[in-house]
């Protein structure tokens, strides 16, 4: 997964809420999230998934997105 605080990224494209989607750039990290692993991230961090470091292997992908106030 590449990951980096949302501050430090440029607004690429708006948000499409038929895609749910915002695209940011700019420079951040890789994480690599183990098998059998999980990652949390918040409204202020970018994210970006679908990543390999070998080989393409399935991935299974739930998102739950919590209101807040």
């Amino acid at each position: 997964m590449g990951w980096s605080p949302i501050q430090l990224m440029k607004l690429k494209k708006e948000y499409d809420p038929e895609k749910d989607i915002i695209v940011w750039e700019g420079k951040g990290q890789l994480i690599q999230v183990p098998a059998g692993s999980f990652v949390i991230f918040m409204p202020h961090d970018a994210h970006l998934g679908g990543l390999m470091i070998d080989q393409a292997q399935p991935v299974r992908k739930i998102v739950l997105k919590v209101a807040t106030g």
